[in-house]
């Protein structure tokens, strides 16, 4: 019974001492293999003929695991050559020579190992290049523009590239479609590429240019995305468009870009702070015929506006409006359709724009009120007893003494009355206005008041009433 025992105990222990073994000599084996160096190393080279391919691994490796594991390609493709090796350093010459203007990759696979059977951590990937720059080529634009026309059946059509592209074998790579016979040529600076069609065009019918992916500038590079424009040959046949209405001032400078009323009525859309001195921009899609627009644009609720500007064609034209409309009002603007562009095509929408006439400049005068001192004649300014009449608390009582300090009878009393404006911002009072239009009188001829002049200035000796601090003031001396 007892060897039994210590037989099932043997058993359980060898495994748990093998295992402690397997471990040991794992950790007693390298795990610092890696690529410590290499050759010609990332970056850009002019001459590709100088160069070396080596890399130094941090110890002696096994040769062939690593040959079986290393590439270098040239623009994508594999290059086969010999290898020799120096301690830990692998030298690696190719069959045929570097070129000029390409991509390489050298890269070591993972599966690489070192003579103790250690291997590489992650596999090794480095790469350099042996062209002058590597921007690839790209379309900057095209004539026509893209959706655009040809209005001449034999016109010819263009390319216009970022950087000169290769006079080689661009013509592979450039093509039209529906096919149409021409001839390529490229400009002397190698970045405009101009197709001349030997048939003309077919009118109407839609065209579409496509550069290829694979066309390659000067040093090699390929723009790696396809291009492509459609155009259509012969006259325009696209109506122009409204793109927006702008509200801008006198000087031309625009201020806001309007909201379109529905024309349909389910919704108002009313564009405020509009200002006395705004005049209106149309924008359109394309140039207009000027003379198909001003019977076209209509102003319902004030004045039709009045088109300035000479031009035959445009595609932005100003409308004036010689009377504005009154502060406060609200006028409608309308576009109707039958607006022409060069080819004759016409407009089919309608467009509403419905504004109100609020600008914070354009708010007219606002009298607020009257002060008068009932006793001009006391030497002392608290004894004047000046009083302020609000214009909206009309028909007050104005008690006028007739005491030596207040308004003696058939006596000429000197007296500086102060009128009170609110007025739009950035606003003054224009005191020969005011001269025209104040005027003063009385019931039965018992008041005479004859102005002698008007200040823009309070009395110098009160402060204005309570409320009406933010008003302008004038003062009227008689």
């Amino acid at each position: 019974m007892i060897r039994k025992r210590v037989k099932r105990v043997l058993l359980l222990i060898l495994p748990v001492a093998m295992g402690v073994t397997l471990l040991s000599c794992s950790l007693l084996g390298s795990t610092s293999f890696f690529v410590q160096s290499w050759l010609p190393g990332e970056g850009r080279y002019g001459e590709a003929g100088t160069l070396s391919i080596r890399v130094v691994f941090s110890e002696i490796a096994d040769t062939c695991s690593v040959e079986e594991a290393f590439s270098l390609t040239e623009n994508g493709f594999r290059l086969d050559g010999d290898y020799s090796w120096d301690g830990p350093a692998l030298s690696f010459e190719p069959y045929a020579e570097l070129e000029n203007n390409a991509d390489y990759t050298l890269t070591i696979g993972a599966q690489a190992r070192n003579t103790a059977g250690a291997s590489l951590a992650t596999a090794f990937e480095g790469r350099f290049t042996t062209r002058a720059d590597d921007v690839r080529p790209r379309v900057l634009s095209t004539a026509p523009v893209r959706e655009g026309c040809v209005a001449d059946t034999r016109g010819e059509i263009s390319i216009t590239f970022n950087k000169a592209i290769a006079s080689e074998s661009y013509r592979s790579h450039l093509s039209v479609s529906p096919a149409i016979g021409g001839v390529w040529s490229l400009s002397a600076e190698g970045t405009v590429a101009v197709f001349t069609p030997l048939s003309p065009w077919e009118k109407t019918l839609w065209y579409e240019l496509q550069v290829s992916s694979e066309v390659e500038d000067c040093a090699g590079n390929r723009a790696g995305a396809p291009f492509s424009s459609r155009f259509r040959a012969g006259e325009d046949g696209t109506p122009p468009m409204l793109i927006e209405a702008v509200a801008v001032t006198s000087n031309g400078d625009a201020v806001e870009t309007l909201c379109e009323d529905d024309a349909s009525g389910s919704a108002r859309s009313v564009n405020e702070g509009w200002e006395s001195g705004y005049a209106l921009m149309l924008r359109f899609s394309e140039p207009v015929v000027t003379r198909t627009i001003a019977s076209r644009v209509s102003c319902e609720g004030g004045t039709d506006p009045r088109m300035v500007g000479g031009d035959a064609v445009a595609a932005e034209v100003v409308f004036e409006f010689d009377d504005p409309v009154a502060w406060g009002d609200e006028f409608l603007v309308r576009v109707r359709p039958g607006i022409e562009d060069e080819n004759g095509n016409s407009s089919e929408d309608e467009y509403l724009y419905r504004i109100i006439a609020d600008g914070a400049a354009s708010k007219p005068p606002l009298f607020v009120g009257i002060r008068i001192p009932l006793s001009p004649g006391a030497s002392d300014p608290a004894e004047r007893n000046v009083v302020a009449f609000p214009v909206n608390e009309p028909y007050e009582t104005l008690h006028l003494a007739s005491d030596p300090a207040s308004f003696p009878v058939d006596v000429a009393t000197a007296v500086s009355l102060e009128l009170y404006f609110r007025l739009a911002e950035g606003a003054t009072l224009d005191a020969l206005s005011l001269m025209e239009f104040f005027k003063l009188s009385s019931t039965n001829d018992a008041l005479r008041f004859r102005s002698i002049k008007i200040l823009p200035a309070g009395l110098p000796w009160i402060a204005p009433p309570e409320g009406w601090h933010d008003c302008a003031i004038a003062r009227v001396d008689g």
